[in-house]
């Protein structure tokens, strides 16, 4: 064999065949051959139909991602780029749908903005003020009341349409919040003394301290670590191993 294959026997060649430019042109014309049988073992989705004089779309950077450009768009668009291809029959509902076309919405360009609210600014500036009220923020979904930041915000704003000056405002706002507190304070404090006197639990602190009530919830899993058997015998374990490795490190065996 040679390198035409079963072209190279010199009794089916011609006699111009076997020169240097013969060769050349029989390369040729079995390279063109052996593209064409190529380019008809693709798959069909490879190709689209054409009219007559019309060029073949460019790939763009989503078609290389495996994105066809008839998938963008809406029902519409998609529909009018797959028979301006001729990729399907034109539908019956086409023609309406160009007249009386959907209603298209806007859409956001850039990153989405932060939605806020006109009380937000007053919000940030109580809870700078008062740190300890923090944990009045509305994180209770079952909660009906609003966090006391809130209920400042929207009475400055309720001074400020009566015609108050801000820092006015604020100041009012701020006076009213300290003197409920310390009522509810001063009402607590005296349930708390009847609930005493009567030998009942004294109900709920409405201002409790945000430190306390991270030790209640913590105080399971310390009482667990000191006196449950179980959490015990793994803590146990796990400080044998750790000294077991600070040995193993000061050996220089690690």
């Amino acid at each position: 064999m040679g390198s035409f294959g079963p072209f190279s026997c010199a009794s089916h060649l011609p006699s111009h065949i076997h020169t240097q430019q013969g060769r050349l042109a029989v390369h040729s014309i079995l390279s063109r051959f052996f593209s064409a049988a190529a380019a008809a073992a693709r798959p069909l989705r490879d190709f689209q139909i054409f009219p007559t004089g019309r060029e073949p779309p460019q790939r763009s950077g989503s078609a290389e991602r495996g994105e066809m450009s008839y998938m963008r768009g809406d029902l519409l668009t998609k529909m009018r780029k797959l028979v301006k291809g001729l990729a399907r029959p034109e539908p019956r509902w086409l023609k309406a749908m160009e007249e009386a076309p959907p209603v298209t919405f806007p859409r956001p360009e850039g990153k989405i903005k932060k939605i806020e609210f006109p009380e937000d600014v007053y919000v940030r500036k109580f809870n700078k003020k008062h740190p300890d009220s923090l944990y009045h923020d509305a994180i209770k979904i079952s909660g009906f009341d609003p966090p006391p930041a809130r209920v400042f915000a929207w009475r400055v704003l309720e001074l400020k349409e009566q015609g108050v000056r801000e820092d006015d405002a604020m100041a009012v706002a701020d006076m009213e919040y300290r003197t409920q507190k310390k009522a509810k304070k001063k009402a607590y404090k005296e349930l708390k003394e009847i609930a005493r006197s009567e030998g009942k639990k004294p109900p709920p602190n409405p201002y409790p301290s945000a430190i306390k009530e991270i030790q209640a919830e913590e105080k399971k899993y310390v009482m667990d670590r000191l006196f449950n058997p179980k959490v015990i015998e793994i803590a146990n374990k796990m400080k044998e191993e750790r000294d077991k490795l600070r040995q193993d490190r000061a050996a220089g065996q690690w």
